[in-house]
């Protein structure tokens, strides 16, 4: 089974550097947009997954012209297509439906983030400590956790996370940011320096 090197994901910094772009763009959209609450909760995370799945599909793309491990990252990137799709133009889901898929997404991207730093372990330089993406990956999951578990408290939380959705974006494209700048440098560095302490 083949796993990314720490060159493979350097090379990715400028994907990681548009998705915290857009997740920062995206968060503050959700406190300004004229668009009625809930509503305006589905539709901007909607474009955020799809966004997210076209950008991993690029990544796709790349690493099949480089004869490298593609296929993952394919079903990765339809999956946030569709499911940024259906967020956006509804299909005649219920709301809640719609939140549960949000949740589905991001759980799923918070698993893979912190599986990826798992599998890194030991071969991480110090420039991209494993705490950066176990952290990134784990507020993926929090944030899913709430959502799916909305219905149980105070009847519906989707009507509260107006906030929650805006400083969860905004915090996690920061941390996208500060990953992507990390990734870059080892990018421009030479070749043994990026691949760190590892063989």
């Amino acid at each position: 089974m083949h796993k990314k090197s720490v060159d493979e994901l350097a090379g990715e910094w400028w994907s990681v550097a548009l998705r915290g772009v857009f997740a920062l763009v995206a968060g503050i959209a959700i406190s300004v947009s004229p668009i009625p609450h809930n509503e305006r909760l589905l539709r901007i995370f909607g474009i955020y997954l799809l966004v997210d799945g076209v950008l991993t599909l690029l990544t796709a793309a790349k690493a099949l012209r480089q004869h490298g491990s593609w296929w993952r990252s394919a079903v990765d990137g339809l999956l946030g297509v569709f499911l940024g799709y259906t967020n956006i133009v509804g299909g005649g889901l219920p709301a809640a439906t719609r939140a549960d898929l949000i949740a589905l997404r991001t759980c799923v991207l918070g698993v893979l983030g912190i599986l990826a730093a798992r599998q890194l372990r030991g071969t991480l330089p110090e420039a991209l400590p494993e705490r950066l993406l176990v952290l990134a990956g784990v507020g993926s999951v929090i944030f899913s956790v709430i959502i799916f578990v909305g219905p149980a408290i105070e009847a519906r939380v989707l009507g509260k996370l107006n906030w929650l959705a805006t400083l969860y974006l905004v915090v996690f494209g920061l941390l996208l940011l500060v990953i992507a700048a990390r990734l870059r440098r080892l990018a421009q560095a030479p070749a043994t320096a990026a691949r760190g302490i590892g063989p």
